[in-house]
């Protein structure tokens, strides 16, 4: 219990530094989600599909956190301060759907949340997985780096995504939850020389990185974008509209990491307006804020670079 004051207290003291504005949009994005999550669970193969979504997400939450060294450290049980804060996670979503169908589909998450509390993420190599970065070109060093970071976690997702192909929304869900893993990957800024070394104009270094994450992602998840299109070929249009709403979300990750760019510094401050945007897939008020945010950010980012790359125009 005293975990979950913590964690209320970290809640709430990220939502005073967002400013009104953007925690007003948060919140309403918050309330939005579960709204959304409250009406699907009329039908069953929604319902299937939601606790899936919601177990992935506790998943990568519980592989990605930062501090497993930490609740080591102060808590005699961890499996207990886990279980209880994606339990909380976890009841919210019961409890909704409960109301909402009087069925017990969704209780089936306390034993998944069990399971997921008690996995070691010490035992989980990420070495092995190096063959996997390996075929990411150099020049996307971005994610490179980030996916030896998540280790087996990415090709999980992906293996997930075509398994749960024949639930409608299922896959495209699980390729948005990796789009949303690689926002981490943009808050590393790179060395002067690995940006010289380019040698390009701010505006085609801008341009030809955004388009060599874009087809790194895109070629990532074309299985799952295949296995989709097989089992629902009516809804072709879907994939499109997803494959261009990953594009354009890309494109402000790059815009948004080179706003702000320094040499060798990590930068976090863009990561929540990122995330923000990414919430665009669920509630349709929030998609214009990736192109708001790729257009705000491509100025700052040339400007930016100008500098460094002015020879190069």
């Amino acid at each position: 219990m005293s975990f979950l004051k913590i964690r209320w207290a970290q809640f709430l003291r990220e939502l005073k530094s967002l400013g009104l504005f953007y925690a007003l949009i948060l919140i309403s994005g918050i309330v939005a989600t579960l709204w959304i999550f409250y009406q699907v669970q009329q039908k069953t193969e929604p319902r299937y599909g939601s606790m899936l979504f919601i177990v992935a997400l506790i998943l990568s939450i519980h592989l990605n956190r930062k501090d497993h060294r930490f609740i080591r450290l102060v808590a005699i049980q961890p499996f207990f301060v886990y279980i209880s804060e994606y339990g909380f996670i976890a009841f919210i979503f019961v409890i909704l759907s409960f109301l909402k169908s009087n069925t017990f589909t969704m209780f089936l998450l306390i034993p998944a949340v069990a399971l997921i509390s008690l996995i070691n993420v010490n035992f989980i190599s990420n070495a092995k997985s190096g063959w996997i970065a390996r075929m990411i070109p150099a020049s996307n060093y971005e994610w490179k780096s980030g996916v030896r970071s998540t280790g087996w976690f990415i090709p999980f997702l992906l293996l997930c995504g075509v398994l749960l192909a024949p639930l409608p929304f299922a896959s495209l869900v699980i390729c948005w939850i990796i789009l949303a893993l690689s926002i981490s990957f943009y808050e590393q800024g790179e060395s002067r020389e690995m940006i010289l070394s380019f040698m390009q104009s701010p505006r085609n270094f801008i341009v030809n990185k955004a388009g060599i994450h874009a087809m790194t992602f895109l070629i990532c998840i074309l299985p799952v974008l295949v296995a989709n299109f097989i089992f629902f070929p009516d809804k072709w249009w879907l994939g499109l509209s997803f494959m261009l709403f990953c594009v354009i979300n890309i494109a402000a990750f790059v815009t948004s990491k080179y706003a702000v760019w320094q040499h060798g510094q990590t930068n976090k401050s863009q990561s929540v307006l990122n995330s923000i945007g990414m919430i665009g897939l669920f509630i349709p008020f929030l998609l214009p804020i990736p192109i708001v945010n790729f257009i705000r950010n491509y100025r700052k980012a040339t400007h930016n670079l100008r500098t460094l790359l002015n020879d190069f125009n």
